[in-house]
């Protein structure tokens, strides 16, 4: 079923036209990172753990603006030459910010990462963004897009977590980043 998504109607194909550095599931799989790219089409996105960059760039692509946040200085000059790359190809365009998310103001309507635990885990980044909604540095019509790969147990744990949270929408589950 998701390679049947892989390519979307704004012609998104990440896994053929994106050389990934990471492998899944260090990173979400490249498939999921083109179907997301169309829902992110002309909003701003921020996202928080980038790595090597595999999901930014396909993101770039159709948002409005990007932001990859990354606390991993040799990351960060990665992403910096990606992003440049993607400039000169006139495909997209993202800006690198070299920071824990958490000690930097960011905004934007999408919020996404890719749990790395324990570093990155769900329910701290939903936490810390909720207080900056309340806080009134982000938008309070953000949403946090949180993926899980439903083979490792580690997310597994974190969807139960979670779900209590959120409210049902189609086949996702929203969290509303404006609840206490």
């Amino acid at each position: 079923m998701l390679a049947a998504l892989a390519v979307t109607a704004l012609g998104i194909n990440c896994t053929a036209n994106i050389r990934p550095r990471d492998a899944s599931p260090i990173r979400s799989p490249q498939n999921i990172h083109s179907w997301l790219s169309e829902r992110f089409a002309g909003l701003d996105i921020v996202e928080i753990g980038t790595r090597n960059g595999d999901g930014m760039a396909c993101f770039a692509q159709t948002a409005r603006a990007s932001i990859a946040v990354e606390i991993d200085r040799p990351y960060c000059e990665i992403l910096r030459k990606r992003a440049a790359r993607l400039a000169r190809k006139g495909t997209g365009n993202f800006t690198v910010v070299c920071e824990d998310y958490r000690k930097v103001r960011l905004d934007g309507d999408i919020f996404t990462w890719w749990e790395q635990a324990p570093f990155l885990t769900n329910q701290a980044a939903i936490q810390h963004l909720r207080r900056e909604v309340h806080a009134g540095r982000v938008r309070p019509s953000a949403q946090a897009v949180v993926l899980f790969d439903m083979s490792w147990q580690d997310d597994v744990d974190s969807l139960k977590q979670l779900i209590s949270q959120a409210s049902r929408s189609r086949l996702t589950l929203a969290l509303p980043l404006t609840d206490p």
